[in-house]
């Protein structure tokens, strides 16, 4: 039990040093030796639970999570480049792409898909809120971004700027 405290405090420490708060004190004692009358099981499950919301997984007794990163993947052409991220379970509805500076900001939500009756016991895929910011090359024509949402996959296409290298008289 000792090696979780450390574990623990460790990331509190962690958490202190990034965002120059302490760390949120639980509702339960920190620290303490199990008690006789409460299930081990339970009761280091509920230090996990502490542990996984500070580094902002789900808080499952709240259902929230923090925003998670859909994987994405890159490709390109003479003439464009395509993105294609990963969204099984999402709506096109819930999907939003925007794109400034060069920049292409994809938002959006993946629910939960078990009844709220039901208590998570292992969760492997992201759910809830998700962003990802996918910088676009310097020849990119961001005006001309393009996006389609099919099986689960958003792809998004952009024209590349066509041109020869101009060569430069160096005097």
């Amino acid at each position: 039990m000792d090696s979780i405290d450390v574990a623990i405090s460790q990331v509190e420490k962690l958490y202190q040093s990034v965002t120059g708060l302490d760390a949120p004190t639980p509702g339960d004692t920190p620290y303490a030796t199990i008690p006789p009358e409460r299930d081990p099981y339970q009761f280091v499950e509920a230090q996990m639970e502490r542990l996984l919301s500070m580094l902002g997984a789900v808080d499952r007794r709240i259902g929230q999570s923090a925003p998670w990163a859909p994987a994405a993947s890159a490709w390109e052409s003479p003439d464009a480049y395509m993105i294609c991220v990963d969204l099984p379970g999402v709506s096109p509805r819930s999907v939003k792409v925007s794109v400034a500076r060069n920049t292409v900001e994809i938002e959006g939500e993946r629910p939960q898909p078990a009844p709220a009756e039901f208590t998570p016991r292992q969760i492997e895929g992201p759910a809830g809120p998700f962003r990802r910011s996918i910088p676009l090359p310097s020849d990119a024509q961001a005006e001309r971004l393009e996006a389609e949402f099919d099986q689960g996959v958003l792809t998004l296409r952009v024209a590349r700027v066509r041109g020869e290298a101009r060569r430069v008289v160096v005097k």
